[in-house]
């Protein structure tokens, strides 16, 4: 039998986190109470009611869904380290925390062709984690313990011969910051060629007819000859689309 937390502790975490809820909504209202279309239902003699859930609400759904999806997420750890401190349900009562951790062996993590997505706020490690999947550290930091299994491979125990063998070929990197991470000095179709090129894909020339078609896919302007500009020579969200493509190359 699992039992529950009293009402107060629910509460009184629901009163913590509906505040950056309430300020999300509020600034996402805002944003859309200004729109050519509130006036114009405005001046069609719609009331509040009408503006509120056919005109408002409708387009602040997805943000308000993304932060309830963040708050979910923390809401479990709030729990379960009020518990650990002593604060909130100890054992034989069960929390969330708890639920997950004991039921955490039959958790499925993302197999061959699936996305396992990471959500956190900014500075909370994403990115760290993701260059040390592919077992890669920045300065400063080290894999402690584990293991990063790649097709049967440890890459945390490969030799680096055997990791950069792999990266670039089947292991791609799509960076956060896609316009500082394009080399200025070089053009982008020259930058899409390069891992191809190396690990003996393909040759140059087919690996360019291969990066235009893949521009194509992306949907980035006149795919024929974008790639033979410099990245400041292209907006950010094109290189957003040319980073993918990049990534995509040396499959």
């Amino acid at each position: 039998m699992i039992s529950f937390y009293p009402a107060p502790w629910i509460l009184v975490i629901a009163v913590l986190v509906s505040t950056r809820v309430f300020r999300l909504a509020r600034a996402v209202a805002i944003n859309i109470v200004v729109m050519d279309y509130i006036e114009a239902a405005k001046l069609r003699g719609e009331g509040l009611t009408y503006l509120i859930f056919r005109e408002i609400l409708p387009n602040a759904t997805a943000p308000l869904i993304a932060e309830f999806g963040l708050r979910f997420c923390f809401v479990f750890l709030m729990i379960a380290a009020l518990s650990f401190l002593g604060l909130g349900i100890q054992p034989p009562l069960a929390d969330w925390g708890t639920m997950v951790r004991d039921l955490s062996q039959f958790i499925n993590f993302a197999g061959f062709g699936e996305v396992l997505g990471l959500i956190g706020e900014s500075g909370a490690g994403k990115s760290t984690i993701g260059l040390a999947a592919m077992g890669f550290t920045r300065d400063g930091c080290r894999i402690s313990g584990g293991t990063i299994e790649f097709d049967g491979i440890d890459l945390r125990n490969a030799s680096a011969s055997v990791r950069r063998g792999l990266l670039g070929k089947r292991i791609a990197y799509v960076a956060q910051s896609a316009a500082a991470s394009f080399n200025p000095a070089h053009r982008l179709i020259d930058q899409h060629t390069e891992a191809p090129s190396i690990h003996g894909v393909m040759s140059k020339g087919d690996s360019q007819s291969d990066g235009i078609e893949l521009y194509s896919r992306l949907r980035l302007p006149n795919p024929d000859e974008i790639g033979f500009r410099y990245p400041h020579q292209v907006s950010g969200g094109q290189l957003q689309r040319a980073m993918p493509a990049m990534a995509m190359a040396g499959d």
